[in-house]
C-alpha cells in the first residue's frame, strides 16, 4: 500500500522541465514637432529554465507592441509584459520596451520586479535616451536607448537585447537600434524551424532613431525596425523612427512566448490560444503569438 501510494504521488506531481523564451511588446515612436523621433526599445527578451507541474494549468500572456502615436511633442507609447503565470511561475514575466523620446529623454522599460525591465527607447536632441535594466539585475532583459544629439537634430536609437541603441552624431548619422538576441544561437535550433523561419531568427532588437540635419535615420538593430517601420511582429522588436518629414509614428513590435521540453516527455494534455506546435530534434516547441494557456 506504501508503495502505491508513493507511485500516485510522483505521477501526480510529475515536472515537465527544460526551458521557456519570454519577449514582451517593443516601444512605439512619437511624433516630435520638428526633431527627429528617437527609436522605440525593444521589449524584455527572457530566456529561462523552466519547472511545469502537470495537471497545472498555466496563463500565457503575449504583450502588444507600444502604440504609435501622432500628436505633437509627445513619447512613444511603452510595449506590454508578456507573462506565464500558475502554479510556482509568479515571477515569469518580460517586460514591455519603452517608447521613443519626443521633446524629453527617451521612455524607460517597464518595471518588473521592482527593477526597470525592458530596453529604453532613443532620446532626441540633447536627450537622454531611457533606462533598461538597472545594474546587478539578475536577467538582464535589454539595455538603455541611446542619447540624441543637439547639433544637426539626431536622434538615438532604441535599445535591444544584447547591446545599448547607438547615440546620435554631431550633423551625421542618427543612432541605430541596439541588436536583439539570435535565438537560434541559444537553443541550437535549425533557423528554418517553426518561429525561427521567415526573419524570426532574432527577437527583442531596437528601433533606430530618426535624423534631421541629413536626413539619415538609424538602422534597426536585428529584430527592431529600421527607417520609419513598425517593430516586427512577433519579435519585441522596437519601432523604428523618422526625420520630421516624416512625422507619423510608428508602432512597436509584439511579442511571444515559447515553451520548449523533450520530446520524450508526454505531450500537452490541453493548450488554448492557438499555439504553434513543431517537433523537431528531440524538442516539441509551443509557440504562442497570442495569449492562452497550457496544461500538461
Amino acid at each position: 500500500m506504501l508503495n502505491a501510494a508513493i507511485a500516485s504521488f510522483s505521477t501526480a506531481v510529475a515536472e515537465v522541465t527544460d526551458g521557456i523564451l519570454i519577449v514582451a511588446g517593443g516601444g512605439g515612436t512619437g511624433n516630435s514637432n520638428n526633431r527627429a523621433s528617437g527609436g522605440g526599445g525593444a521589449g524584455g527578451f527572457r530566456l529561462l529554465p523552466l519547472s511545469m507541474v502537470r495537471t497545472t494549468t498555466y496563463t500565457i500572456t503575449v504583450g502588444a507592441g507600444g502604440a504609435a502615436v501622432n500628436s505633437d511633442s509627445t513619447q512613444g507609447n511603452n510595449g506590454s509584459n508578456s507573462s506565464i503565470t500558475g502554479g510556482s511561475l509568479s515571477a515569469y514575466s518580460a517586460s514591455g520596451g519603452g517608447g521613443s523620446g519626443s521633446n524629453s529623454a527617451g521612455g524607460t522599460g517597464g518595471s518588473s520586479l521592482g527593477k526597470n525591465g525592458g530596453s529604453g527607447g532613443g532620446g532626441v536632441s540633447s536627450r537622454l535616451g531611457g533606462s533598461g535594466n538597472t545594474g546587478g539585475y539578475s536577467t538582464v532583459e535589454g539595455f538603455n536607448g541611446g542619447a540624441g544629439n543637439a547639433t544637426g537634430d539626431t536622434s538615438g536609437g532604441g535599445g535591444g537585447a544584447t547591446a545599448v541603441g547607438g547615440g546620435g552624431v554631431a550633423n551625421g548619422n542618427a543612432g541605430a537600434g541596439g541588436a536583439g538576441s539570435d535565438l537560434a544561437s541559444a537553443w541550437g535550433i535549425a533557423t528554418s524551424t517553426g518561429q525561427l523561419s521567415g526573419g524570426k531568427r532574432y527577437y527583442a532588437g531596437g528601433g533606430g532613431g530618426g535624423g534631421i540635419y541629413a536626413g539619415v535615420n538609424g538602422a534597426g538593430g536585428l529584430g527592431g525596425g529600421g527607417s520609419a517601420s513598425d517593430g516586427t511582429a512577433n519579435t519585441g522588436g522596437g519601432a523604428g523612427a523618422n526625420h520630421t518629414t516624416d512625422a507619423t509614428g510608428k508602432s512597436g513590435g509584439s511579442g511571444i512566448v515559447i515553451i520548449r521540453f523533450s520530446d520524450s516527455q508526454a505531450a500537452a494534455a490541453s493548450t488554448t490560444g492557438s499555439p504553434t506546435l513543431v517537433t523537431t530534434g528531440g524538442y516539441r516547441y509551443y509557440t504562442w503569438t497570442g495569449s492562452g494557456s497550457i496544461t500538461f
